[in-house]
C-alpha cells in the first residue's frame, strides 16, 4: 500500500531550521581566520555576504513552491537543465554541506581543547565518528533537540551582544581595513558559507504546509535575522579582542578558532570562557549533525534517479536509514578532516556554495523562459529576471577573488561530474530537463498538489498506531472504537510510521518490512470488522504530532490512542507532545492495554473538574454495551477528616442520576493513596480516569498522580481528556447519559446579574466585571478569587463553544449555590472560540465543587436549547435586561 507524506512543518518550523542550518561554524570559527583577510572591516564581509545570498534565497523559494518534491537543489538543476548539470550540482551542493560539517567538526575540536589537553583533528575526527553512528542508527528526533539547542544558544548569544556592546572599544575598529577593500571582497568570499543553510528547507519541501507562504517567509525571515545577528556578533568581537589576538592566538600562536570564547573571557572572567565554550560545542555538534543529516540525502536522491551507484539508496531494514549514503559521506568528512587544512575546507564549502547559489539563479530563468507548463509556482521571486542575474553575477565575483586552490576545486567538481554523467550515468537516465519530465515525478506532482477531503458529517473516531502493538491491542482499540462509534459514526484506524530525520519520507513511500509487518497484525486482529475498516498510512517524522494534524483535518470527534511511559528524555525531546495533546482538536482518550479480553468491572475514578463529563459519558456508554458493572471510585487519605468523605459520597450519589444503569460507590482509605488505588485495580478491568494538565512545565518534567496509576494499575486504563479549544462534552454533543428529564435552568438564574448589551472590551475585562458582579451578589467570596477561578477553568479548557457562545464557569469552595448569570455584549470579543468567531453571547455559571453534577446538567441544558432552539437569536436581539429574561422563559419549559 502507497503511504502518505505527511505535512508538519510551518513558518517557525521552517524559521528554526533555516537559522539552525545557519548558525555554528560561521559565527563561532570563522570570524577570526576571516578577520585576518580584512581586518575589522570583516564586518562589512558578514553583512555583504548576506545580502548577496538574498536572489538565492528568492529563487529557491520560487522553486520550491514550483517544484514541491524533496530533494532541493539538486532536484532543480537535475529538472531546469537535465540530469548532466544535475549531477555536477548535486556533486558540488553534496561537497558543499560535507566540506561545511567537516569544517564545524574541526572548530568544534578547537573548542573541546578548552578542556581537554588533546590535538584537535583527534577530537574531530572521534566526534565525526559519533555522529555517523548517531545518523545510521537513526535517532528519530534529532532534529527536534536541535530545535531546542539552538533556542538556547540564541539566549547564549544575545546575552553576549548585551554585554559586549556595553563595554565596546570603538579604538579595535582602527585602522578598518588591513587588505583594502579587496581584502574585504575576499573576506565575503571566505564567509559566504555561513549562509548556506538559509534555503536548506526546501530539500525537505514536501512536508511543509503551506509552502507557498511558510517557505519565502521562514527562508527570508531567517536570512535577515541571521544578517543582524552575524553583523552584531562579529562586531562586538573586534571591538572587544585586538585584531592581532584574532591573527595570532596567545593560546595557539595560529588564527583565533575559539573567538567567541575569547571575547566571552575578556568580558565575563574564565568563568565566562567556559560557558560560551560550552554553548560553541552545543552550536557546532548540532551542525555538524545537521550537516551530516541533510548531506547524506544527495547521493540518495541521485542514487533514486540513476545518476550514482544503486547501492547508495540502500535503506537499512532496522534501523531505516540510509546506511550507505551515511557511510559514504561521513567517511569523506574523516579524511577531509584528517588531511585538509581548516582554512581550506572553508574556502573549498564557500566556493561550492557559491557555485550552487550561482546555478539556483540560472534555474529560475530558465523555467520561466522556457515556459514549462507545469511549472506554476505559487511564490514568484520579485525583480525578475535582474535578481536572478546578480544572484549569478555576484558569487561568481567572489568565487575568482577566493584564489586558485577554491577554483581548481570547483573546476574539479565540474570536469568529475561531467566525466562521471557520460561514462556512467547517460545510458542510465532518460530525462533531458525541464521539458521532459519523467512521468512519475508529474504523477507525484499531482499527487502532492491534489488533496481528498471528507464531506461527511458523521461522528469520527481516529485510532492511530505507532507500529509497536500487539495483535490484541489492535484488536481491543478497534473493538472500543467501534463502539464508540455507534450508530452512525466512522472508524478511522492510521498507521503512522515514523521516519527517520536522516532519510526522506518519499524514499519509503512503497511497503516496506515494518508496514508490512503492521498491516499483517492489523488485518489478523481486526478479521471480524476488515469490510467496514480500511486502513490509512501515512509517512512522518513525527507520529505523535501527525496524529493530532490528521485528527483535525478529519474533524474527528475522538482520537482513540495509546500511552507510554513518560521520561526525562521524552521531556527534553518530545515536550512540545504534551502541548499538542492538551491543544488537541478532538476528545482523547489514552488507553493503556493488560490483557483486556473481557469488560465486566469498570471503575470511574472521577473528581469535579474540567473531565468529569466525558468521563461519566464514556464509562455509560461501555457499561451499556458490555453489560457491566460501573463502581464511582475514589480513594482518600487515611487520616482525611470524614466531612471530605461525606462530601464525596454526596458527590457520588449525585452522580448516579446520569447513569443508565445502578452504579455502585466505592469510597477508601489508605496510608499511601497512590499504592491503595493501584492494589485496588487489581479487583477491575478497566479503569476511567481523566487526565492531569500537563500542559504546565511542571507537569511535563515530573510525574502526575494519574499518570503513576495508569502506568501501575493491574487492569487497563482509560486517560480521558478534551480538547481545551472546544468546552467539553455536555456543550458540544450533549451525551445521551448527561440529558435529564424535567430539569429547567430558570431556578438556577440569579436575575440579578443578567445585563443585557454591556460594553466590554476583552476577555480579560469581561472576566474582572462578571467577577465583580458575582462577589457582590455572594458576599462570602472575593472578586479576586472568582477571576483566578475563571482563568483556572480558562487555562485547561475553552469555554467557547462556537458561533459566538460562551460558557464561561467556576468552582468556588465556599459559594454558597450554584448560579447561572446572562449577558450580551454591545460589541463581540475574542474567546479564542473554536471556530474563530467572536462572542456576543455568554452564560456564566459560579458553584460550589460539590455541585458539580447541576453545574453539568445546566451545561448540557444550555447546549441543548441554543442547538434546538432560536434562544440565541431571541437574546442577541433583547434590548433589556427583562427581555433577556423573558427569552429564556419562552424556550426553558
Amino acid at each position: 500500500m502507497a503511504k502518505k507524506l505527511e505535512r508538519s512543518l510551518g513558518f517557525w518550523s521552517v524559521f528554526s531550521i533555516s537559522v539552525g542550518a545557519m548558525i555554528g561554524s560561521g559565527i563561532f570559527v570563522l570570524p577570526g581566520l576571516a578577520a585576518g583577510k580584512a581586518g575589522p572591516a570583516v564586518v562589512l564581509a558578514y553583512f555583504i555576504a548576506g545580502i548577496i545570498v538574498v536572489p538565492a534565497a528568492l529563487s529557491k523559494a520560487e522553486l520550491a513552491t514550483g517544484i514541491p518534491v524533496s530533494g532541493g537543489t539538486y532536484i532543480y538543476l537535475d529538472r531546469s537543465m537535465g540530469p548532466f548539470v544535475g549531477t555536477v550540482g548535486g556533486l558540488g551542493t553534496w561537497f558543499a554541506l560535507f566540506f561545511k560539517s567537516a569544517f564545524a567538526l574541526v572548530g568544534l575540536g578547537a573548542y573541546l581543547t578548552i578542556f581537554l589537553s588533546l590535538p584537535t583533528k583527534y577530537v574531530a575526527f572521534v566526534l565525526c565518528v559519533g555522529l555517523i553512528g548517531l545518523n545510521i542508527t537513526g535517532v528519530k528526533k534529532t532534529a527536534r533537540l536541535q530545535m531546542g539547542i539552538i533556542f538556547c544558544v540564541f539566549i547564549a548569544l544575545t546575552v553576549f551582544m548585551g554585554k559586549g556592546f556595553r563595554q565596546l572599544n570603538t579604538g579595535l575598529f582602527t585602522p578598518f581595513t588591513i587588505h583594502g577593500w579587496m581584502g574585504v571582497i575576499k573576506a565575503t568570499g571566505f564567509v559566504f558559507i555561513s549562509y548556506a543553510g538559509v534555503t536548506k528547507i526546501a530539500s525537505i519541501v514536501e512536508e511543509v504546509k503551506h509552502p507557498e507562504r511558510n517557505i519565502p517567509l521562514g527562508i527570508l525571515a531567517s536570512l535577515s535575522v541571521m544578517i543582524i545577528v552575524y553583523t552584531l556578533i562579529v562586531c562586538v568581537l573586534i571591538g572587544t579582542i585586538p585584531i592581532g589576538e584574532l591573527l595570532v592566538s596567545p593560546d595557539t600562536g595560529k588564527p583565533d578558532l575559539t573567538p567567541i570564547a575569547s571575547a566571552a573571557g575578556k568580558m565575563f572572567g574564565e568563568a565566562g570562557r567556559y560557558l560560551w565554550a560550552i554553548v560553541a560545542v552545543l552550536a557546532l555538534t548540532s551542525m555538524a549533525n545537521a550537516g551530516l543529516l541533510s548531506s547524506s540525502r544527495y547521493p540518495f536522491a541521485m542514487s533514486r534517479d540513476n545518476l550514482l551507484p544503486g547501492f547508495l539508496r540502500f535503506v537499512h531494514a532496522r534501523f531505516r536509514t540510509p546506511l550507505a549514503a551515511i557511510l559514504l559521506t561521513g567517511g569523506l568528512m574523516l579524511l577531509l578532516i584528517a588531511f585538509v587544512d581548516v582554512e581550506k575546507l572553508a574556502k573549498l564549502a564557500s566556493a561550492f556554495q557559491i557555485l550552487v547559489f550561482s546555478l539556483v539563479n540560472l534555474s529560475v530563468i530558465i523555467f520561466r523562459e522556457s515556459h514549462v507548463e507545469w511549472y506554476k509556482p505559487r511564490f514568484r521571486s520579485p525583480g525578475y529576471p535582474w535578481v536572478q542575474l546578480l544572484g549569478i553575477g555576484m558569487p561568481l565575483l567572489l568565487l575568482f577573488n577566493l584564489g586558485t586552490l577554491p577554483i581548481i576545486g570547483v573546476a574539479t567538481i565540474f570536469v568529475g561530474g561531467a566525466l562521471w554523467y557520460f561514462l556512467y550515468a547517460r545510458t542510465r537516465v532518460d530525462r533531458i530537463g525541464s521539458l521532459a519530465q519523467t512521468r512519475e515525478h508529474v504523477r507525484q506532482l499531482r499527487e502532492i498538489a491534489g488533496g481528498t477531503g471528507n464531506s461527511s458529517d458523521k461522528k469520527k473516531i481516529l485510532v492511530p498506531f505507532y507500529g509497536d502493538e500487539s495483535e490484541p491491542e489492535i484488536e481491543s482499540r478497534i473493538r472500543i472504537a467501534m463502539i464508540f462509534s455507534l450508530p452512525d459514526g466512522l472508524v478511522h484506524p492510521v498507521y503512522f510510521d515514523e521516519i527517520p530525520d536522516e532519510t526522506l519520507l518519499e524514499a519509503i513511500r512503497d511497503t516496506d518490512q515494518d508496514t508490512q509487518s503492521f498491516e499483517d497484525r492489523f488485518r489478523y486482529a481486526t478479521r471480524q470488522w476488515a469490510q467496514n475498516l480500511t486502513l490509512d498510512i501515512v509517512a512522518t517524522h513525527d507520529a505523535k504530532l501527525a496524529s493530532f494534524r490528521y485528527a483535525s483535518s478529519l474533524d474527528a470527534r475522538w482520537i482513540l490512542m495509546g500511552k507510554r511511559r513518560k521520561s526525562f528524555w521524552n521531556f527534553l525531546i518530545r515536550a512540545h507532545k504534551h502541548w499538542w495533546l492538551h491543544h488537541s482538536p478532538s476528545s482523547v482518550t489514552q488507553f493503556i492495554y493488560r490483557d483486556l479480553r473481557e469488560i465486566q468491572r469498570i471503575a470511574v475514578m472521577t473528581e469535579p473538574g474540567p473531565y468529569d463529563a466525558l468521563l461519566l459519558h464514556v464509562a455509560d456508554r461501555l457499561a451499556t454495551v458490555f453489560d457491566a458493572e460501573t463502581i464511582l471510585f475514589h480513594v482518600a487519605n487515611e487520616d482525611a477528616p470524614d466531612s471530605d468523605i461525606e462530601r464525596v459520597q454526596e458527590y457520588h450519589d449525585e452522580l448516579r442520576g446520569f447513569f443508565r444503569r445502578e452504579v455502585e460507590s466505592q469510597i477508601i482509605r489508605g496510608r499511601k493513596r497512590l499504592d491503595t488505588a493501584i492494589a485496588e485495580t487489581k479487583n477491575f478491568d478497566l479503569l476511567i480516569l481523566g487526565a492531569p494538565a500537563e500542559d504546565r512545565l511542571l507537569r511535563i518534567v515530573t510525574r502526575s498522580f494519574e499518570d503513576q496509576l495508569a502506568e501501575r494499575a493491574a487492569c487497563s486504563v482509560f486517560l480521558v481528556q478534551s480538547p481545551r479549544s472546544y468546552s467539553h462534552e455536555a456543550a458540544t454533543a450533549v451525551p445521551e447519559s448527561i440529558q435529564t428529564e424535567g430539569f429547567r435552568l430558570f431556578p438556577f438564574l440569579h436575575q440579578g446579574i443578567v445585563e443585557a448589551r454591556i460594553t466590554i472590551k476583552n476577555k480579560a475585562d469581561f472576566f474582572s466585571y462578571i467577577s465583580v458582579r458575582f462577589s457582590e451578589e455572594s458576599k462570602t467570596v472575593s472578586a479576586a478569587d472568582l477571576e483566578q477561578a475563571f482563568w483556572d477553568r480558562e487555562r485547561v479548557q475553552n469555554t467557547a463553544m462556537g458561533h459566538g457562545v460562551a460558557m464561561p464557569h467556576a468552582a468556588v469552595s465556599n459559594f454558597e449555590r450554584t448560579l447561572l448569570s446572562i449577558f450580551t455584549l454591545h460589541q463581540p470579543i475574542d474567546f479564542e472560540s473554536p471556530d474563530a468567531s467572536q462572542v456576543d453571547l455568554c452564560f456564566v455559571t459560579v458553584g460550589p465543587a460539590e455541585q458539580r453534577s447541576i453545574h453539568l446538567k445546566i451545561l448540557g441544558r444550555i447546549a441543548a436549547l441554543i442547538r434546538e432552539t432560536d434562544l440565541a437569536a431571541r437574546m442577541r436581539e433583547a434590548e433589556t435586561n427583562a427581555q433577556l429574561i423573558d427569552a429564556l422563559l419562552s424556550v426553558d419549559s
